[in-house]
């Protein structure tokens, strides 16, 4: 913030700019202007600041899927012994092949 800016803030009691106790002030009134003054910094600051805070926000957010995918993923591996789940398949797989009358047909 630039001193241009800090020495219109020094002001007691700002009103919240555009609200009716700022539309009431006079337009000389010091504390007008510090109100314009204080939501102009106040948006520029966030203006420069979004991306960096976006970006933050994702990168936590990511990495919150990510413990997610990570859980799910331990989850299903730990739901069966999957050797055994796939030797059945290729053991009925390799039956079909050989006994072919097996499949399902539709009518």
């Amino acid at each position: 913030m630039t001193r241009w800016a800090r020495a219109h803030l020094r002001s007691d009691s700002i009103p919240t700019f555009g609200d009716a106790a700022w539309c009431a002030l006079g337009d000389d009134d010091p504390r007008k202007l510090a109100s314009a003054v204080r939501a102009a910094v106040a948006w520029a600051t966030e203006t420069a600041m979004l991306p960096a805070i976006l970006a933050a926000q994702l990168a936590a957010d990511d990495a919150t899927v990510l413990d997610r995918i990570k859980g799910a993923s331990l989850d299903v591996s730990s739901a069966a012994d999957w050797s055994t789940v796939a030797t059945r398949l290729r053991d009925w797989q390799t039956f079909v092949e050989a006994n072919p009358w097996t499949e399902r047909v539709s009518a």
